[in-house]
């Protein structure tokens, strides 16, 4: 069957969003659950008083750890297997690779906040061009295979990629700038400006997640 490797390829690296997606879930659900527990329960309801070790605690953090690495897994193997059919795909495994090994070098090694902070721009910037390529590969596929509607959706989860990791890029780089100042109060106003940055950043963030969801989930389903 013509592009077999890319259209089996592509339906793993949805289904690894999608687990990615309920890890995210799962962690956001743990540390609500945690919280009940440091603030000792909800007073108004006297119903809910969780302890650490609680099986609820306990199930999500694993369901977290477990769909985080089932994730890692189908991501892998899915640009592998598309890569077989679609060099763009290779690529995207290449940045996949040194994204892995800048979030070891930072999570290892004790630097300075101002490098470590650079390291984590060069991993955010490396998961850019995993999307990127990996967005590109699907448009070629499409393509070959006669699916122009996947064009539009495709440029516009890559714009959308783009916009959401500059706003990101410069929020972190903002960080940089004032700690290298070294918090000077004269630098306050700039506070208020990253907070909002902040905002903005996240609701960007959000904005691309979902448009690249929808072209993963649209491509997997028109490529078959």
């Amino acid at each position: 069957m013509e592009f077999e490797n890319a259209r089996k390829g592509i339906k793993r690296i949805f289904m690894a969003e999608i687990m990615s997606l309920l890890a995210l879930v799962c962690g956001f659900a743990a540390a609500f659950a945690q919280q009940l527990v440091n603030n000792e329960g909800i007073p108004a309801s006297g119903t809910i008083n969780l302890d650490p070790s609680s099986p609820v605690i306990m199930g999500l953090s694993v369901a977290v750890l477990a769909l985080s690495l089932l994730s890692l897994i189908m991501h892998l193997t899915g640009i592998s297997r598309a890569s077989k059919d679609e060099p763009k795909f290779k690529k995207a495994m290449l940045w996949v690779v040194i994204g892995i090994v800048l979030g070891s070098i930072n999570s290892s090694l004790h630097l300075e906040e101002a490098v470590s902070t650079g390291v984590d721009m060069a991993k955010t910037l490396s998961e850019l061009l995993v999307k990127c390529f990996i967005i590109t590969g699907v448009m070629s596929v499409a393509e070959q295979m006669n699916r122009p509607g996947l064009k539009f959706l495709g440029n516009k989860a890559m714009v959308w990629a783009v916009l959401a990791q500059i706003v990101s890029l410069g929020l972190k780089g903002v960080s940089v700038w004032y700690g290298l100042k070294g918090g000077n109060p004269m630098l306050a106003d700039f506070i208020p400006a990253a907070a909002v940055m902040l905002v903005v950043s996240l609701v960007f963030d959000l904005i691309a997640y979902i448009v690249y969801l929808r072209f993963l989930k649209t491509a997997a389903q028109s490529l078959g």
